[in-house]
């Protein structure tokens, strides 16, 4: 069996579902289809191989985006996968209604959370929805990990309720465990300069605004010397 997940630059492969793509590997070949960067070679040493999407951005580029999307048609007539899976905002849409056109037998998306809430103006909203509602009759299963978004999606019937499946988030106990967080607390609280009884709110991802960096830092200047704020993440100037 062939498997593919489509995302929309390699971080994401190598970041946010390298789970998946292993444990995918004990039922075939994996393929990866991103564009390509620095964890490639990583992610080929692991059994996964990597096809590259040359023109894939996650900026605004209307005319990178088609040449994307004719490169990706490209890539699954020669690769016929037998599965296709989707992740991030642009590959999700253009990814899961490709898949089936090309005739891919399983097309299915994760929903890592969505662009819009309904606090977002009527335009974010309609323009947001819209392609979901449309991306999400091309595929079988739509894995939300996000229990807020099941309850949206459901809402305003913008996924088929027998497509829709709570993924969930998960975390590496074995990795992120409090033992090993305890041996290296106070090293590293000294290398921040921070106090040993400091309270410390830390957040990690991508270092910007979508990730409500904004927010968080206007809360960080309401609280003032009450708290310290640590943020760990990547730049993305895309």
């Amino acid at each position: 069996m062939k498997i593919a997940h489509l995302t929309t630059v390699d971080i994401s492969l190598r970041f946010l579902i390298r789970p998946q793509l292993v444990a995918a590997l004990e039922h075939g070949e994996v393929l990866g289809i991103s564009a390509a960067g620095e964890y490639v070679e990583e992610l080929e040493l692991l059994g996964i191989r990597h096809v590259s999407l040359d023109s894939s951005t996650r900026g605004a580029n209307p005319m990178a985006d088609v040449k994307t999307m004719v490169q990706f048609w490209k890539i699954l007539r020669s690769e016929r996968p037998d599965i296709l899976h989707t992740h991030n905002p642009k590959p999700g849409v253009y990814g899961r209604i490709l898949g089936r056109l090309a005739g891919v037998p399983i097309v299915i998306n994760t929903v890592h959370g969505l662009y819009a809430t309904d606090e977002s103006p009527v335009w974010k909203k309609t323009v947001v929805y819209g392609l979901e509602y449309v991306a999400a009759r091309f595929s079988d299963a739509e894995l939300v990990q996000n229990p807020e978004d099941v309850e949206l999606l459901r809402r305003y019937r913008i996924v088929p309720r027998e497509r829709l499946r709570l993924l969930g988030n998960g975390v590496d106990l074995s990795r992120f465990s409090p033992e090993r967080a305890r041996s290296n607390r106070a090293r590293i609280r000294d290398e921040l300069g921070i106090g040993p009884d400091e309270v410390v709110v830390g957040t990690v991802g991508r270092l910007v605004a979508e990730k409500g960096l904004p927010e968080l830092v206007d809360v960080a200047t309401n609280l003032g010397s009450s708290a310290r704020f640590v943020f760990v993440g990547p730049h993305d100037p895309d």
